[in-house]
């Protein structure tokens, strides 16, 4: 069962699956965020922002509550336009 900083991690990366970036399987998240930053600097900030939040929720010991709701507000707000 994924928890909340999965599943708003997840949305994020849909997004970014229409523009033909997909996470892979074997890939960690800053590992993706490279890639992302490398194929599409124009939107690296904003997914690097989504990423370094999604750790800090998902892997620290004593996360602090109010990175899950940043994580939430970024990636709902997070916009990607999909390739030609």
């Amino acid at each position: 069962m994924l928890d909340k900083a999965q599943i708003y991690y997840a949305r994020a990366c849909q997004k970014l699956a229409k523009t033909g970036l997909v996470k892979q399987d074997t890939e960690g998240a800053n590992d993706f965020a490279l890639r992302v930053s490398a194929e599409l600097p124009d939107i690296a900030g904003s997914f690097v922002h989504i990423t370094q939040l999604y750790v800090q929720v998902r892997y620290e010991k004593e996360p602090e509550a109010m990175n899950l709701e940043k994580l939430k507000a970024s990636a709902s707000d997070f916009r990607v336009s999909k390739k030609d």
